[in-house]
């Protein structure tokens, strides 16, 4: 708002001495002939460039009064107080305005002022009407930049994508530095979301410089999906419009990006424990890939699909990839031990893209073509923590049980929780083979300690009096660690003492993912973060799982996360290209809200839910970190250390 307010001040100083002095100049041409008669005070003026913008508009509102010139007084007069900020006031000059006392370059100004009024009040097709009618290419170069600063704030607001490209193609012409740039990547995310057929329309119509955007968009299309020399097709895009005002910052990271860029496979091997220990688990997985390939709507990502038992002894995990490749696999889908993934991430190359069902962290660079996609249950701790401090808490306790997986959870929520400025207070540790968890539930919320103290009460007076438990009050959440048969015994349990009104989260594993209304009553009230698979329904999900409960019902219902995860690693290495050349690009998959972040791994933001009546009743979307981080500078006055990276899976 401070950098618009700015740029307004120089404009509305600007404008009446390159308006009022001109005689229909050229687009872009400062031309200055002489005037017969200035409808400029020097006085006010004066009083204007010492910033004194209030006191400047009396002056030329008492001189309208009296002067000829009423019209451009009352004009200038509006403009100084939308420079004072006094919309008022400036609303109540350009009333007074008589406008066929106005020449047409005046109107111009009119027009801006008004439209200027109606953003401060946020009437954006107030915007739209007062420019109208107003053709910009006669105007001068800070009305025109203006004029097209305003209708991209318009449409950017009204969600209309194509007015927009538009309104930011000519603002292209005029911006510089910064500003420039900041136009110019927004106008071509746009442009990449416009159909071929608009963009040919544009191109033919040979409006500048909108055509020559459109014809850069469809060139990258073209070359994007054929994947064609586009070096040479940028090159002869260059020498058809010479005079376009792209920069060439732009041009090269389009350029970088298409470097980048992973076609869609034609072939993907899938290599998966399909007999042993895990051959439930990689059945899962797999029930998911074929269902989703079967499903497929995407006429241009038809793969060939290819399957390989990793449980095989004949040959090793990385043996078994270039065996795949060498039978004509172009994308590779497995699912490795981290152990076994680090022996990819050695490689200095790997032939073609592999999705690996798993992750780990490592020190080094990593291969270019390895990606990572698991379902990672420390990030989940995070975003509880981020839902938490976002839901207005700030001091919590955990409860865990005592296995690494607890431990390694806990430990993730309490560093993302307090680096957001929370607290935890306590992190209690139950026995996960024990049926009564009342001793581990009493010493985290300090029942204990309230029955010690009557017992030394009653010790100490020799009487018996009325006593009810306390618990302890300097908490406001709980974190809840468990899996779905021992967190209906707990989830009770912290109800029972005396907690009903504390807040209760946890993650995906508190639930199975398998609807049972009957038991899941026990989990009531309490928050946990899953996939939009378990938690949402639409058309096309519903269909899916009714293939899967035909097809394959025993796995899906052994473990409906990993189809899940088998659907989205159908459909990522299509999205893969996409993915790679935003870092704001996200994908939303059945598992999440996918974005690629360093080392190939793909990062799923899930969705949360709230128990009732046995069921997981989705919630509102969760802010995002960099909302959520911006509340907690706000509210708590702090300062946040950097965002903590998963560690190893």
């Amino acid at each position: 708002m401070k950098q618009r307010h700015c740029r307004l001040i120089l404009l509305l100083m600007l404008l009446p001495m390159l308006l009022l002095t001109s005689c229909g100049p050229l687009p872009g041409e400062l031309s200055r002939p002489e005037a017969t008669e200035s409808t400029l005070l020097p006085e006010a003026e004066s009083l204007a460039a010492r910033g004194l913008y209030a006191r400047a508009a009396e002056l030329y509102r008492r001189n309208a009064k009296t002067s000829d010139q009423a019209a451009h007084y009352w004009l200038r007069a509006t403009e100084l107080m939308l420079l004072a900020r006094g919309y008022a006031q400036a609303t109540d000059d350009l009333a007074a305005i008589t406008e066929d006392q106005l020449k047409p370059l005046a109107i111009t100004r009119k027009r801006i002022a008004e439209a200027e009024l109606a953003l401060y009040a946020e009437d954006y097709i107030g915007i739209i009407q007062a420019l109208a009618e107003q053709d910009s290419k006669n105007n001068l170069k800070a009305a025109q930049l203006r004029h097209a600063e305003l209708l991209v704030a318009a449409y950017s607001a009204l969600n209309k994508p194509l007015e927009q490209i538009k309104a930011r193609a000519q603002l292209s012409k005029w911006l510089t530095s910064s500003a420039k740039t900041n136009n110019e990547q927004q106008l071509w995310q746009l442009l990449k979301t416009v159909d071929s057929e608009q963009l040919d329309s544009w191109q033919a119509a040979a409006i500048q410089p909108l055509s020559g955007w459109a014809a850069l968009a469809q060139t990258w299309r073209v070359s994007y999906s054929a994947q064609t020399d586009f070096r040479r097709a940028i090159s002869d895009w260059r020498v058809r419009y010479r005079q376009h005002p792209i920069s060439k910052n732009l041009l090269n990271q389009i350029l970088q990006q298409m470097r980048r860029h992973i076609p869609a496979p034609q072939h993907i091997a899938i290599v998966l424990p399909l007999t042993g220990d895990y051959a439930k688990e990689g059945l899962a997985i797999l029930a998911g890939i074929e269902a989703a390939a079967e499903l497929s709507t995407e006429t241009d990502y038809r793969p060939e699909l290819r399957s390989y038992d990793s449980e095989s002894r004949s040959l090793t995990a990385l043996n078994k990839y270039r065996e795949a490749v060498s039978e004509g696999a172009d994308f590779v889908i497995g699912a490795y031990t981290p152990g076994t993934l680090k022996l990819f991430a050695r490689q200095s190359k790997l032939k073609v893209p592999l999705l690996a069902l798993s992750q780990f962290k490592s020190n080094h660079s990593l291969p270019k073509n390895l990606f990572q996609f698991a379902l990672n249950e420390t990030d989940q701790a995070q975003q509880v923590a981020q839902r938490a401090i976002s839901d207005k808490h700030r001091r919590a306790i955990i409860i865990t049980p005592d296995t690494a997986w607890g431990s390694e959870l806990a430990e993730s929520f309490k560093l993302e929780f307090e680096r957001l400025a929370g607290t935890v207070l306590t992190t209690q540790i139950y026995q996960s083979a024990e049926k009564d968890h009342s001793e581990s539930l009493k010493q985290a919320l300090h029942i204990s300690q309230s029955e010690q103290r009557n017992r030394e009460l009653r010790k100490a007076l020799g009487i018996r009096p009325t006593f009810e438990p306390r618990r302890r009050q300097d908490v406001d959440m709980v974190f809840l660690l468990s899996e779905p048969a021992t967190a209906r015994l707990l989830r009770p349990q912290i109800d029972f003492y005396y907690a009903t009104d504390l807040a209760v989260y946890s993650t995906s594993r508190i639930f199975s993912g398998i609807q049972n209304i009957a038991r899941d009553r026990d989990i009531d009230s309490t928050i946990y973060c899953d996939m939009p698979w378990i938690l949402q329904t639409d058309a096309s999900t519903d269909l899916l799982r009714d293939v899967l409960m035909i097809t394959a019902t025993d796995s899906y219902n052994y473990a409906p996360r990993l189809t899940a995860l088998g659907i989205d690693a159908y459909r990522i290495p299509n999205e893969l290209g996409r993915l790679m050349n935003s870092g704001e690009h996200t994908y939303n998959g059945v598992t999440g809200e996918l974005r690629l972040i360093q080392d190939g791994y793909l990062k799923s933001q899930l969705s949360f839910a709230k128990f009732r009546k046995g069921r997981a009743r989705p919630l509102n979307k969760t802010p995002s970190l960099a909302e959520i981080e911006a509340m907690v500078l706000v509210d708590d006055s702090i300062t946040l250390q950097p965002a903590h990276e998963s560690t190893t899976r």
